[in-house]
């Protein structure tokens, strides 16, 4: 007697018909025949199929029956993770290396060279790559380097105890008297500066000394010059004889005729006062009269006087010219 089933995937519209012989099939059977009629073989390494009744929305057990004539819904769900290690355990009882059995997944994934070839999810190969990058690195994989120095001294060595190049700070010789007092400076590097401004100096003790890449001690030139110059301070409270300035003997003396009244120096742009008839800097009496509220002359004080009446002095113009 052949029976039928009505079945369909979530994402389609319509039923297929599926036939088999009897009143009844089982779920087992039936997502068998489902696999076969939609060519799912390679597609269901990690996948399994949920039945759901399409009437009640009721999802059938895997050890359920299915009467003729339903109609159900077909999904289909990632499988199991029980199931994935049961697979995998299978898997690698059949293949020659040898893992205990009492080992728990995790420690049977580690010791996997071919991880490709599991049947297990992208996810969980994506963290068993992982693990197995990080055992390089593990506590038990770590060999302690030995912490004094030895062989040959590099040439950029210097040691920190004594500030000095040429020899380890365990074959420093400030070990050989443990009670001397003697104390050493802490270099600097010359970083940034470039050799050709650097002088090379043997005493550690020189002030401003730093330390170059290749281990030597040097003094910046300019630095150098000025410690051996040194500073020149003179005692407090002692009054300063060098502040006035002293008369340069080659210095051309400016006659008087050619001295502005105001500003005490050679006369420019030379123009006679209106009231006085003297003569001035046209700059100098010009700001003189407008910063005054009455327009003040200021050589011979006279009020109300026009910067406008100011007359150029030709003649004196000539004669300053003839002297510069």
């Amino acid at each position: 007697m052949t029976s039928t089933v009505h079945f369909k995937f979530k994402s389609s519209l319509e039923f297929e018909t599926l036939s088999f012989t009897g009143s009844e099939i089982s779920v087992a059977d039936l997502k068998k025949e489902i696999i076969n009629i939609k060519n799912m073989g390679k597609l269901m390494e990690n996948f399994d199929l949920n039945i759901t009744n399409a009437q009640t929305r009721e999802d059938y057990k895997p050890d359920a029956m299915v009467p003729r004539n339903s109609s159900v819904v077909v999904a289909r769900v990632p499988v199991l993770r029980s199931s994935r290690r049961d697979n995998l355990r299978r898997d690698l009882a059949a293949s020659p290396t040898k893992i205990d059995d009492t080992s728990s997944p995790l420690e049977i994934l580690s010791k996997t060279k071919d991880i490709a070839s599991l049947e297990i999810s992208e996810e969980e190969k994506i963290r068993t790559m992982m693990e197995q990058s990080n055992k390089d690195f593990a506590n038990v994989n770590y060999n302690r380097v030995p912490r004094m120095p030895t062989g040959p001294v590099p040439r950029n060595y210097v040691c920190h105890r004594c500030g000095l190049p040429g020899h380890y700070i365990q074959n420093c010789p400030r070990f050989k008297d443990p009670n001397s007092t003697e104390t050493f400076p802490r270099l600097k590097r010359s970083t940034g500066i470039p050799n050709s401004f650097m002088t090379t100096v043997h005493d550690i003790n020189t002030p401003g000394v730093l330390l170059t890449s290749s281990g030597q001690l040097a003094v910046p030139t300019i630095d150098a010059a000025a410690y051996k110059e040194g500073k020149k301070e003179k005692p407090p409270f002692v009054k300063d004889t060098n502040t006035a300035k002293k008369p340069d003997p080659n210095e051309k003396l400016i006659p008087n005729e050619l001295l502005c009244p105001i500003c005490k120096d050679i006369l420019v742009d030379v123009v006679v006062a209106p009231c006085c008839g003297e003569s001035a800097c046209d700059e100098c009496i010009r700001h003189k009269i407008l910063a005054s509220d009455n327009h003040q002359c200021p050589i011979c004080k006279e009020t109300n006087v026009s910067p406008d009446d100011l007359i150029a002095n030709n003649l004196v113009r000539a004669a300053v010219i003839n002297y510069q």
